[in-house]
């Protein structure tokens, strides 16, 4: 490596060696929630280049010992080691070359440094199979854990293993949180092979040392809290009791579901947030309002607004009614995918906008762009129902279907059982027309029509 990456590196190291100097959080980082952090270091044989009065190697070995005795003071955390590149000669290019060193365990700070004197640095950098085997590193806990990689190296990729599908899945599953890794001054291009496995950390001087290490100390141990506003259309958070779920970004799984909540003050209740993530953060309104790629600061309150303004809608009759489960399909305006099926006489809040609502009923009525207005109730009134009566006196199988008349037209309603004895079918007032002949007839001519008319609360009675 050249003399300016040389010299990039032991700067890192220097500000590693003073990292209890320059206070990271010395908090729990959740109050109730384990914290377990496996350090993932690089032995690899360029670790033993040297750099002014020693090797990367047994400085990057000081440097963590001193670390696991500042974490060791800190209430819920467990460390453990995993190493790569210690066992093989570089030469036998062994790409299964990684070990669990010391288990994740609490009060583990000695056990570490023991285990990082015996060490000796010689091989290659396989490092997507050592992030593969840590997803064992951290089995043997029932609790709710943090799970958190920390990878150090001064080098890409060995073999042919692809790190960036491992940490995708690794953390699809809950095994861990987005790993964080500590570039020993790679270069830009190498840097960005980072990318895609968690978040990269490197710096071009010691300002920026300091900046990069405190962060990624405090990304994992500082209390982060958030307050969630929900806002009406005057842009004040009154909106609340709504489902939201933090999806995370990056592989779209789970973290957080609660319901939204305002305290007995009338603000949004605060939540503790892991930060090491960014969110999408989905609003379980009708309709779902999504909010992408947000970013949580750590280390402070963090206030997000997203405007959710609603109002009431509600289906009704006018009357009395034999409606008891009818339902009501809502769509967007002018939209031909549904949101929402209400039954009727049901209240339900729906996002302020037009809506399309069709009842099934029959005939199905439909009502085009119903406003929806902010803190109010919409209601929809229709009709009450009447019933016609169908009476198969013969007993012979029918074919038969119902029709409202309009003008010269009719309108398809419904097919009858045409098999029973007796058939009772619940219908909006109007007029219509019964068309239907015997099942076994072979000529049309031997249809017949039955003209009915029924009106709300009123039943209509028809025999063949």
């Amino acid at each position: 490596m050249n003399k300016l990456l040389s010299n990039r590196f032991v700067l890192l190291l220097v500000i590693l060696q003073s990292i209890a100097s320059i206070g990271f959080a010395q908090t729990k980082p959740n109050s109730n929630i384990k914290t377990r952090i496996l350090f993932m270091m690089d032995a690899s044989g360029s670790m033993t280049n040297n750099w002014s009065t020693s090797n990367r190697f047994k400085i990057s070995k000081t440097v963590i010992a001193a670390i696991a005795d500042s974490l060791q003071k800190i209430p819920n955390i467990e460390m453990g080691l995993r190493v790569f590149g210690s066992m093989s000669a570089l030469s036998l290019h062994d790409c299964k070359d990684s070990r669990l060193e010391t288990p994740i365990r609490p009060n583990n700070a000695n056990n570490i440094k023991l285990k990082l004197n015996s060490l000796q640095a010689k091989g290659i950098t396989p490092i997507a199979y050592a992030l593969e085997q840590c997803a064992n590193d951290f089995i043997g806990s029932n609790e709710k854990c943090r799970n958190i990689v920390i990878l150090i190296t001064d080098g890409i990729e060995s073999c042919e293993g692809n790190a960036c599908e491992i940490s995708k899945k690794l953390q699809q599953k809950g095994i861990i949180l987005q790993p964080f890794i500590i570039g020993l001054g790679l270069s830009a291009e190498s840097a960005a092979t980072f990318d895609c496995i968690g978040r990269y950390d490197d710096a071009q001087d010691e300002i920026g040392f300091k900046r990069a290490l405190k962060s990624t100390m405090n990304f994992i141990l500082n209390n982060t809290t958030l307050q969630l506003n929900l806002l009406d259309e005057k842009g004040k958070a009154t909106e609340t009791n709504i489902p939201v779920t933090f999806y995370d970004n990056t592989v779209g799984v789970q973290r957080y579901h609660f319901i939204h909540t305002l305290n007995a003050r009338g603000n949004a209740d605060t939540l503790q947030i892991d930060p090491i993530n960014n969110y999408n953060i989905v609003v379980h309104t009708i309709p779902a309002i999504e909010k992408k790629n947000v970013s949580i600061a750590t280390n402070q309150h963090n206030n997000i607004n997203i405007a959710a303004a609603q109002g009431e809608l509600l289906v009704t009759t006018d009357g009395l009614s034999t409606y008891k489960e009818l339902a009501c399909v809502i769509s967007k305006a002018n939209e031909s995918e549904s949101i929402d099926v209400l039954t009727i006489n049901e209240k339900r809040k729906y996002l302020t906008g037009l809506y399309d609502v069709e009842i099934l009923t029959l005939p199905r009525i439909s009502i085009r762009a119903t406003r929806i207005a902010q803190s109010e109730l919409t209601t929809i009134k229709i009709p009450a129902p009447g019933i016609v009566t169908i009476l198969n006196t013969n007993a012979v199988p029918v074919l038969g279907s119902i029709f409202k008349e309009k003008g010269q037209d009719l309108d398809w309603v419904c097919d009858i059982n045409g098999n029973t004895i007796t058939e009772t079918i619940t219908l909006q007032p109007g007029n219509y027309r019964l068309v239907y002949k015997n099942k076994g007839s072979k000529r049309a001519m031997t249809t017949r029509d039955e003209r009915f008319k029924i009106s709300s609360g009123n039943s209509a009675t028809i025999r063949f």
